[in-house]
């Protein structure tokens, strides 16, 4: 486990200001940790309240470095019919100067070719900056299994420096199992969201997208495969824990990310 890079996904402290985020993520322990620097599509929002990030990208560089961090991924590029070259070049410029190793991708353009030819060119302009693209599929975008986006990738010729961000609620809810793992092809999967949940599948699509936004579990207080999910990866993929709805009100920020940390290592060292 030592040489397994261990970061915190924003959603999991509320998603709060970069500043405050890398407080925490130093505090808790971990190696990296995600940023939101853009909210979604108004439509697509969970909350009405996302906003973008305000602090300047040279100003979050320099908290990183100098708390030791990196950014695993940044949320999130969504790629809709409007998406044009000059948004993704702004976007991954801020990447480049943040240092993130991935921008993650939510394709919500169901018009196939024009979403393709848009993650292509994203892709060349991601590899011309040093950036990887991480596709998530879910249940509410274009892409909603793990056999759907390693195709994708193929088919938009993205790879090697595009692959997958495998939510394990993601792969369980869309009717995945950890089979699904071993069957991709090598090298495709980039990190590894980490949740925990019961076994037994919400009964509406509303309900499962409000379990994905708000309602995740730690690992190890739910039902999910971990093990099996843990196995079937290289055992130094990068683990993203991506837990909203964990936080306790009587904790401080820095004190559920220090509670996360601690539990993370504590079921990795007892489990891998």
């Amino acid at each position: 486990m030592n040489s397994t890079i261990l970061s915190i996904a924003a959603s999991t402290l509320g998603t709060p200001p970069a500043f405050q985020m890398i407080a925490a993520a130093s505090r808790g322990g971990f190696d990296a940790l995600g940023l939101h620097m853009v909210p979604p599509p108004r439509w697509f929002r969970s909350d009405p309240d996302d906003l973008t990030e305000t602090a300047s990208t040279t100003e979050i560089r320099k908290r990183l470095d100098d708390a030791g961090l990196f950014p695993l991924a940044l949320n999130a590029i969504y790629m809709v019919p409007e998406t044009d070259r000059s948004v993704l070049e702004s976007m991954l410029d801020v990447a480049a100067v943040l240092g993130a190793r991935h921008y993650q991708v939510v394709i919500l353009d169901h018009e196939k070719e024009r979403a393709l030819e848009n993650f292509a060119l994203a892709a060349a302009l991601a590899k011309e900056r040093d950036v990887r693209l991480a596709l998530e599929f879910k249940d509410d975008s274009a892409i909603q299994t793990i056999g759907q986006a390693g195709k994708f990738i193929d088919a938009a010729c993205a790879a090697p420096t595009s692959g997958i961000c495998l939510d394990i609620l993601h792969l369980s809810r869309s009717g995945g199992t950890p089979a699904d793992i071993v069957n991709s092809k090598p090298g495709s999967i980039f990190y590894l969201e980490l949740s925990d949940a019961p076994i037994g599948l919400p009964d509406s699509a509303q309900a499962i997208r409000e379990e994905s936004r708000r309602k995740r579990l730690l690992p190890g207080e739910g039902g999910l495969w971990i093990d099996d999910v843990l196995r079937a990866l290289p055992r130094d993929t990068p683990i993203h824990l991506e837990c909203p709805g964990t936080a306790n009100p009587g904790f401080s920020l820095e004190e559920h990310a220090v509670r996360c940390g601690r539990l993370l290592r504590e079921y990795l060292e007892a489990h891998l």
